[in-house]
């Protein structure tokens, strides 16, 4: 991740040649990590490539090449790490237990859920709501008015009540939830693909560059309604552009209504996009 970072900040301050080298090391290093990282047995990311870390699969394990496209497209690997994290997490709040993740991590744990969309943000929502051992809900439970350094005070009893590493669901909201992504700098070219999970509405109105950007949506898939619908509202800065991507709904065509015109979408995974 951080290679890749470097990558684009390289090739954004006019450095072609650093910038390439530094995109092929990030290629290169993911690739020898599900070469060297991936179990022949369970076919997840193991915790190192030798002894006992070599057969134990942590939840970190599966979060953080979620988190930074380690899996390298593959779509069976990265189904079987959110399989992985979905059933650690259930377990654990069925339990009524932690989960052993820390508060910095969830960051990476919420950008992992919301990078596997199959099933659009369902797992994620469940993390920012949930009011278990481990959860911000708790935090407030605890007495908080600001995020907290760790999830619970029995954790870390000289804790920080004011930790901005705690802050994970102000950017989920905006990145994963509402899906708004800056795609070229200053926000001249953005995404919106929504990942709301069960939720029916929700709006943003997101500070840029370019001015106030805003959306906003409805669903009725949400209360299983037949048949179902997905609306999306944009407010697009001045001089900007935006690409929508919307879920598919099971529609067997590639037909999306944009300002009231049928137009054809494109497809990307089980979301249908269009921009300009």
């Amino acid at each position: 991740g951080a290679l890749a970072a470097l990558g684009r900040l390289a090739e954004a301050t006019g450095r072609p040649e650093l910038a390439a080298q530094l995109t092929n090391q990030s290629l290169a290093t993911a690739a020898a990590m599900r070469a060297k990282l991936v179990s022949s047995e369970t076919g997840l990311f193991v915790d190192g490539a030798s002894g006992a870390a070599a057969a134990h699969t942590a939840i970190h394990s599966c979060i953080y090449p979620l988190a930074f496209g380690v899996a390298g497209g593959d779509a069976a690997l990265e189904a079987r790490c959110f399989g992985k994290i979905e059933t650690q997490l259930r377990a654990a709040w069925s339990a009524g237990t932690a989960y052993n993740l820390s508060v910095f991590a969830a960051a990476y744990l919420l950008k992992a859920v919301y990078a596997h969309d199959a099933d659009h943000g369902a797992l994620a929502l469940d993390v920012l709501a949930s009011c278990g051992h481990d959860s911000w809900c708790h935090m407030i439970l605890e007495g908080a008015t600001a995020t907290m350094e760790a999830w619970t005070r029995d954790e870390k009893p000289n804790l920080s009540w004011s930790h901005p590493w705690g802050t994970a669901p102000t950017a989920a909201i905006v990145r994963g939830l509402m899906g708004v992504t800056a795609t070229s700098p200053a926000f001249e070219t953005f995404d919106v693909k929504p990942q709301p999970g069960g939720l029916r509405w929700a709006s943003l109105r997101l500070p840029t560059a370019r001015g106030a950007l805003t959306a906003s949506f409805n669903q009725t898939a949400a209360l299983g309604a037949a048949p179902a619908s997905f609306a999306l509202r944009l407010g697009v800065p001045a001089d900007a552009q935006a690409t929508a991507c919307l879920p598919r709904l099971g529609a067997k065509d590639d037909t999306l209504e944009l300002d009231g015109v049928p137009v054809k979408g494109r497809a990307q995974g089980d979301y249908l996009c269009v921009g300009g």
